[in-house]
């Protein structure tokens, strides 16, 4: 099975360690993107399958980032991280690739099942 390229772009500092803890990298190149414009300019080079936007802890608004991942012309999944309300961004944006929640055993879930799609425990992981 061929390998899905995930890019993570992340507003704040959570560490790599942290999304391997709860989501499943099995099958999966990663790309974290500290840098949010880093990530940007690289859209279009590596074509991902997944993004995920992560705006929680935010001090800049990651809208403009949104905005611009929403402008490629691929079919790929856009999840999008933010202490706001769901409907807030999909309500604005309107593209059904996209998937704003808060960061929740329901949309982990839901990342776990995009990233692998034939297996089946992706559930949240719990810690020991």
């Amino acid at each position: 099975m061929k390998k899905k390229k995930v890019f993570l772009i992340s507003f704040n500092k959570l560490t790599i360690d942290f999304w391997k803890h709860h989501l499943n990298f099995e099958n999966v190149c990663f790309l974290h993107w500290k840098n949010p414009y880093h990530g940007i300019n690289n859209l279009s080079v590596i074509w991902p399958d997944i993004v995920i936007i992560d705006g929680y802890f935010s001090n800049e608004s990651y809208d403009d980032c949104l905005a611009e991942v929403l402008k490629l012309k691929c079919k790929q999944k856009i999840f999008c991280l933010t202490p706001l309300p769901k409907a807030y961004d999909k309500t604005v944006y309107m593209d059904e690739r996209l998937s704003v929640s808060k960061l929740d055993e329901e949309v982990l879930n839901q990342i776990n099942e995009e990233l692998n799609p034939n297996q089946e425990n992706n559930q949240l992981r719990q810690t020991a």
